[in-house]
Formats: structure tokens, C-alpha cells, sequence
């Protein structure tokens, strides 16, 4: 999903040592933004636990979808989330 953020290139994560690599275009984006991102990405994941566990039984492909449609209304400019968007919704479609 962060993928298709502009300016950035390509995301993987390492389960195993608990890392993400981002791979970025300096010219297009900042490394500070790319922090603040994970740190508003951090708050919001903590403050809408609840929903996150309800969302997590749900199969591959709904929560996928949902976190898609969440970031793609949620992203602001310079990669802010709005915090006051909630990830999902009572029913998940």
C-alpha cells in the first residue's frame, strides 16, 4: 500500500527482524517525512486497537481492501494521516 505514495519506490518488510526498508526518491520525498508518517501511522494503530482486532479476524483480502481504502482517504499532503479517520467502519463490506 505505501507503495503508491508518490516518491515512493518500493516497500518490504522482514518479519523475522521486525523491519521495514523503504526505498524513496530523495528528490520527491523526505527522509522526515517519511518518519512522520510511521509516527502519525503508530498513533492511529494504537488509538483504534479495537477495531484493528476486529478487522484481523477478517480473511487476507477484506483487510487489505480496508486498510487500502483507509489510507487512500486518510492521506494527507506531505504523508500526515488524519488521525480522525477511522480504519474501519462498522461493517466490512
Amino acid at each position: 500500500m505505501l507503495n503508491r505514495i508518490e516518491g515512493i519506490r518500493e516497500v518490504s518488510a522482514n518479519h523475522l527482524s521486525a523491519t521495514i526498508l523503504v526505498h524513496y526518491e530523495p528528490e520527491r520525498i523526505s527522509d522526515d517525512d517519511i518518519l512522520t508518517f510511521f509516527a502519525s501511522l503508530s498513533r492511529v494503530l494504537i488509538s483504534q486497537k479495537e477495531d484493528l482486532a476486529r478487522l484481523l479476524e477478517q480473511d487476507n483480502e477484506v483487510i487489505v481492501r480496508c486498510l487500502g481504502e483507509w489510507l487512500h482517504r486518510s492521506l494527507t499532503r506531505r504523508l500526515r494521516l488524519d488521525t480522525n479517520q477511522r480504519i474501519v467502519t462498522d461493517d466490512f463490506r
